[in-house]
């Protein structure tokens, strides 16, 4: 146990380095097309940007949603 308290903060500290990565987004509707998806169960928990998501969808991709779970709820308390 004491080298485990020992070595803690070193063990700790490699497993919560930050690391940045720059990514593009793009709406949701471009990305079905572009993979030919017909169909999808779609679940969106995107914390407060639901409604952004929500907005990327074409109206004609909304015949490909055969199912849709929208994830709400506080994430600091749970």
């Amino acid at each position: 146990m004491e080298n485990l308290i020992q070595y803690s903060d070193k063990l700790l500290e490699e497993r919560f380095k930050s690391q940045s990565f720059t990514c593009q987004l793009r709406v949701l509707s471009d990305f079905l097309g572009e993979q030919n998806i017909e169909r999808i169960l779609l679940e969106i928990d995107a914390y407060k940007s639901e409604p952004d998501v929500i907005k990327g969808i074409k109206n004609k991709d909304w015949q490909k949603i055969k199912q849709i779970v929208i994830g709400v709820g506080d994430k600091q308390g749970g």
